[in-house]
């Protein structure tokens, strides 16, 4: 997740700059729009591929508790702390 936010922020920070400032060069301009299309995708991509994976650790970790082991901790071991 953390490259998908950086990516995410570096392909605004291309789209404001294009938005706000007047490029003369064409090839300056080509460039700010290969690099801000490359890593707005990207970083969508990233994003995605994170929300998939929550997903499916959630869904793991739901299926541990759904087994219906007690909660209680190991037999034979006190809560009460050596007493």
């Amino acid at each position: 997740m953390n490259f998908a936010i950086g990516l995410l922020s570096v392909g605004g920070t291309f789209l404001t700059s294009l938005a706000l400032s007047e490029v003369k060069s064409m090839k300056v301009f080509v460039v700010f729009v290969v690099l801000m299309v490359v890593t707005l995708l990207a970083g969508l991509i990233l994003l995605v591929l994170w929300r998939r994976e929550s997903r499916a650790s959630q869904s793991t970790v739901q299926a541990i508790r759904n087994r219906g082991v007690p909660a209680e901790g190991m037999p034979g071991v006190s809560d009460r702390g050596g007493q």
